[in-house]
């Protein structure tokens, strides 16, 4: 058992249950340590990891994200809430929650991040904009090439896209997902 006090194991034996895919039997680890560190990321994403693989759990996924989006600006937070809002059909709630993590934190790895979600959503405008974002604070940043050359695949720019698939085995000959698209 357990002592309800001791943050690190309520949070350790959380975590590890997750890991082995034991959502239901983390849920209370995780929403104990939660309640008592509500700012500990690695418990948040454990947390929303088992919520999403419970039925009828999305308010109490909303919840925690609003909360703790608004408590700590995190940028994977913050793009996984981005997300979250997207699969609610929240559009216009999520580009502004997308975009307040642009703000806060203007990388290429962000902007990747977030052009990955559109280009999943097969909105390759929108992910395009995004990764040549990403190229452009970076031009060295292979993700965003690999995914440039899938939007130019996507939107029949075929030259577009060689130079682009090119460009990222230029910079990550061993990324084999860039040479499948290739």
């Amino acid at each position: 058992k357990i002592e309800p006090d001791n943050k690190e194991a309520l949070q350790g034996l959380g975590l590890l249950l997750r890991t082995k895919e034991r959502f239901a039997e983390a849920l209370p680890y995780l929403e104990r340590h939660y309640q008592k560190e509500p700012t500990a990321l690695s418990t948040i994403h454990g947390l929303l990891d088992c919520l999403e693989k419970i039925p009828n759990r999305k308010n109490d996924i909303l919840n925690i994200l609003q909360k703790t989006w608004q408590e700590t600006k995190d940028p994977d937070l913050g793009i996984r809430y981005g997300e979250f809002l997207l699969d609610q059909n929240q559009t216009e709630e999520a580009k502004n929650i997308l975009n307040n993590v642009v703000d806060l934190n203007k990388t290429a790895q962000t902007y990747t991040k977030i052009a990955r979600i559109y280009l999943d959503r097969k909105e390759f405008e929108i992910a395009l904009q995004n990764y040549k974002l990403a190229v452009e604070m970076d031009e060295n940043h292979a993700p965003a090439w690999g995914g440039l050359a899938e939007c130019y695949q996507a939107l029949d720019q075929h030259d577009n896209a060689v130079e682009a698939i090119e460009k990222a085995i230029s910079l990550d000959p061993k990324n084999y997902n860039y040479w499948k698209i290739k």
